[in-house]
């Protein structure tokens, strides 16, 4: 976890407003997610619901 001041944060985030903004902590890897788990367990959950998939090839 990095601690920010809010001039800081204000460079990561041009558009974010800190004229009441006494710091901000950034997690770098918070938000993140695998495409290939994703699918899975998008697919996953699907076919608990009783869904059927498919695998097209292009």
């Amino acid at each position: 976890m990095h601690l920010l001041s809010p001039s800081e944060a204000k460079e990561l985030w041009p558009m974010m407003d800190v004229s009441d903004l006494v710091g901000a902590a950034f997690l770098p890897t918070d938000g993140q997610a695998s495409p290939s788990d994703l699918c899975q367990a998008l697919a996953k959950g699907a076919k608990m619901k009783g869904r059927k998939s498919s695998r097209a090839a292009a």
